[in-house]
């Protein structure tokens, strides 16, 4: 995973060399948005696998949030926030995955990203950075997500003249990569979805 990380964060890099080398300065802008995913896509896995352990799913997840966008060029942007997300998770105590023997717990986490973002081709952008994220579930079936996690995103978004922006971006993010736990096998939540966001320039 962290191999796949430093890919990640090494084509990121890339891009905006190349974009960086076609820029013409304009002025710097200030944007504080609001998005929310309704859904994602995710699993759980362990650092280290365990046999016989119990297995889990991800049934239902959302999270919404708030995020300040600012401009370091034209082209890259400094992306910070607060959000909130939820995750219902179904522990089968068996491997087979009867209908009874299950039981359902949820997961709820803030986190606070910091990312860079990087925009071409006028409406295209990329978003990776990571995230300190602090699991306050009083139930949750897991480990606990709190920790440092990663967080990486390709969009579209579209900015009218009125100083409103709508965007579109689907991403993958991974829970308490660097745990502040001591847990050997600690469980990771993978999430995958599309945040939908709308954002006003100051």
């Amino acid at each position: 995973m962290k191999r796949h990380i430093a890919t990640i964060l090494f084509m990121l890099i890339n891009i905006l060399f190349l974009n960086g080398q076609q820029t013409i300065t304009k002025p710097e802008e200030s944007k504080i948005g609001l998005y929310f995913s309704p859904y994602g896509d995710n699993n759980i896995f362990r650092s280290k696998v365990l046999i016989e352990a119990p297995t889990y799913e991800v049934n239902k997840s959302f999270s919404v949030g708030l995020n300040h966008i600012d401009d370091i060029n034209n082209w890259l942007k400094t992306e910070t926030g607060i959000e909130y997300s939820q995750h219902e998770i179904i522990t089968y105590t068996n491997r087979t995955h009867e209908d009874n023997h299950y039981q359902t717990s949820n997961l709820s986490v803030i986190s606070l990203p910091v990312a860079l973002q990087a925009v071409f081709l006028k409406y295209i952008f990329v978003n990776s950075g990571i995230f300190l994220g602090f699991d306050f579930s009083n139930n949750a079936s897991i480990d606990s997500q709190t920790g440092i996690g990663a967080l990486f995103g390709l969009g579209i978004k579209y900015d009218f003249n009125f100083k409103i922006s709508l965007s579109i971006n689907p991403y993958a993010k991974t829970y308490s990569l660097i745990p502040f736990t001591t847990n050997r096998s600690q469980q990771h939540i993978r999430e995958n979805g599309i945040r939908f966001g709308v954002a006003y320039t100051l």
